[in-house]
């Protein structure tokens, strides 16, 4: 296992959703998520878009499969797991 600062991981996964999912990988930053969810069809993540210094607007977005990278106080996590979430926290 490898643990490593969020600006790192970010830099990676951004490099190889780049270079291997080009036309079939949709990043988008400045996005809060609200909420999540799925049926037997596809799944959803409802959000608020907009830098700090923007205007702020309310979005769905619907596909197969959804990634959500959302921090230490993660509501994708919250909303899929409630207070009892599995996983580890670490002390550094």
């Amino acid at each position: 296992m490898t643990v490593l600062p969020l600006s790192k991981l970010i830099q990676i996964m951004y490099k190889h959703c780049k270079e291997r999912g080009r036309g079939l990988i949709d990043i988008r930053f400045n996005h809060r998520v609200i909420d999540v969810g799925q049926d037997d069809t596809k799944a959803w993540v409802d959000v608020v878009a907009g830098a700090p210094d923007e205007e702020k607007r309310q979005l769905r977005f619907e596909a197969d499969y959804l990634v959500g990278c959302d921090g230490g106080s993660s509501t994708v996590r919250k909303c899929l797991f409630g207070r009892d979430w599995p996983g580890e926290t670490f002390d550094c």
